[in-house]
């Protein structure tokens, strides 16, 4: 509803940063103790719950499960966004760090090369066309 609270029971819609986490009984309270208790029991059934739902799914359902965990993490809004623009600018780095950079011909870079082959090769001639071991031989 408009003024926050729900259309069913009348109380608070959890909200915020932290509507995911359970919120813990005030321990000045005289029944401290026993609210806190029923919480854990209350969690303690909610988790044996979703285990057995999880057990319970066939394999195409628990990847389509295990898919909404991974993309639904709890947390911020902000943190959320703030982690998914990371993702993205790590994946285009890795794009940038992986493609290969064109060669650019350059005519001046092209004639040294062909000039440093030639050397070569006369090199290669002159020491096949002498039988010179050197001082030592």
């Amino acid at each position: 509803m408009a003024n926050g609270r729900c259309w069913a029971h009348g109380g608070r819609v959890p909200s915020g940063e932290n509507w995911h986490k359970p919120v813990w009984p005030n321990r000045d309270a005289p029944d401290a103790e026993a609210k806190l208790n029923r919480k854990l029991n209350d969690l303690q059934r909610a988790a044996a719950k979703r285990t057995k739902r999880v057990a319970a799914m066939t394999p195409d359902e628990r990847a389509a499960y295990e898919a909404w965990q991974r993309s639904h993490k709890p947390g911020s809004a902000a943190a959320r966004a703030r982690a998914r623009r990371e993702r993205q600018e790590a994946k285009q780095v890795r794009e940038i760090l992986s493609a290969r950079p064109v060669p650019v011909s350059n005519p001046e870079v092209d004639e040294l090369d062909r000039l440093i082959a030639e050397r070569k090769a006369d090199l290669a001639r002159a020491t096949i066309e002498t039988d010179d071991q050197g001082a030592f031989g």
